[in-house]
């Protein structure tokens, strides 16, 4: 994969970063007060990280002083791959002596800047699946693991993730899970891909079924069922389900070594 696979895969670690953020501040909140005073201190700790969110922001914390909930909220971010994070429910982010010990929401949505992990591709996936940037989808998800692992993140479920680019839709998925381990288990009970249809036929349904990986700051696997039913002018047409193992090293360096089986 080319140098911007790098950033590409800050894309799933950039939500749990934000809430790891969110309860940090939250943390600093306790001594100072509640719900008013929280939200101030969390706006203003993301302002200066060049985080700004909408109206909508707010954090609540629990009489129990155990855990903050944040509302949904669409903040823009000034630099980097993300260029912003919609949390679309509630998400509530579980604190102990200031740190987050779980993540836990329904629907948030990540959109990446426009040419961000564009010209991505694997090796061995056939002509067809690359035309359909099924390689360049899967790279991004698979390396958003291992950034999850980089930034330390606490257990996290999420029924929802929908990853977006310059506002269309890249990939979404369903149940995220991780154990907040090292190495750290993720599971992802459907990954899909937006279908596409257009003239002369062009058909496909792309999914990942029961994906689980295994992910540090460096390296990453990732073992699933791949689902395609796809039409393509001159490719053909393919409808078939086959299990796949993806394998990247060097994910902390610019050029990451994938390989596939």
């Amino acid at each position: 994969m080319s140098k911007s696979s790098g950033g590409a895969g800050r894309v799933i670690g950039c939500f749990a970063l934000f809430a790891v953020a969110l309860a940090c501040v939250g943390g600093m909140g306790l001594v100072l007060g509640r719900h008013a005073i929280a939200t101030m201190i969390a706006r203003g700790q993301l302002s200066q990280r060049g985080v700004e969110c909408d109206d909508r922001f707010a954090v609540e914390i629990a009489m129990s002083l155990d855990q903050l909930v944040v509302a949904p909220t669409r903040c823009t971010i000034a630099s980097g791959v993300v260029t912003a994070v919609e949390v679309v429910e509630p998400v509530t982010v579980g604190i102990a002596n200031g740190a987050p010990t779980r993540v836990e929401g329904g629907v948030a949505r990540i959109d990446l800047r426009g040419d961000v992990g564009a010209g991505l591709r694997g090796s061995g996936w056939g002509a067809m699946l690359d035309a359909l940037s099924i390689p360049e989808r899967i790279g991004t998800m698979v390396a958003g693991f291992g950034q999850l692992a980089a930034a330390g993140a606490p257990p996290i479920t999420m029924r929802t993730v929908e990853i977006m680019r310059a506002g269309a839709p890249m990939i979404t998925m369903s149940e995220l899970r991780t154990d907040g381990a090292q190495p750290l288990g993720v599971t992802v009970t459907r990954a899909e891909l937006p279908v596409i249809a257009g003239p002369m036929g062009v058909r496909a349904q792309v999914a990942l079924d029961g994906v689980r990986s295994s992910a540090t700051r460096s390296s990453a696997t990732m073992d699933a069922t791949l689902d395609v039913d796809a039409s393509l002018p001159l490719l053909g047409a393919v409808d078939e389900q086959r299990a796949v193992s993806v394998m990247v090293e060097g994910l902390d360096t610019d050029v990451p070594r994938w390989s596939l089986r």
